[in-house]
Order: structure tokens, then C-alpha cells, then sequence
């Protein structure tokens, strides 16, 4: 089940996340439209940009979260 929700995506949100029991659980930041940060059950984090290019819908997976700061996201 994926449950997504808006919020500030700072880098204290990033760590104090805790992943959901199943599924997955998708949050979109405030501040930068399309970015999404995905945690898993396993509490693997990642971010997403979802985008639109002449009415088509793209999504661009960045990786392992640990690997960049939310400033560097957006």
C-alpha cells in the first residue's frame, strides 16, 4: 500500500522517517513540486522527481537517499 502525503523534506524529516510495516509510504516535498521520497518496508529511502512533457507523465528515480541531502534533491 502506498500512502502519500506533503511536507517540508528537510534533512531532519529525512532521518526522524520511519518506514511503514508494509508497502511502501511516498512523501512529496512542499517546496519542490514533483519530488518524492519513498521509503520502503525495509527502510530503504530514495527520491523521484515525477514530471510532465507534453501531457506525457516521466518519473526520474535519484537513488539511495543516503547519498544526498534534501537540499541536493531539489
Amino acid at each position: 500500500m502506498t500512502t502519500t502525503s506533503k511536507k517540508r523534506l528537510t534533512n531532519q524529516v529525512l532521518e526522524r522517517m520511519s518506514p511503514p510495516k508494509t508497502g511502501r509510504l511516498e512523501m512529496g516535498d512542499e517546496l519542490c513540486p514533483g519530488l518524492v521520497l519513498r521509503v520502503t518496508a525495509q527502510g530503504a529511502k530514495s527520491f523521484s522527481v515525477i514530471y510532465r512533457v507534453l501531457g506525457e507523465v516521466g518519473e526520474n528515480i535519484g537513488g539511495d537517499r543516503s547519498l544526498e541531502s534534501s537540499t541536493a534533491s531539489r
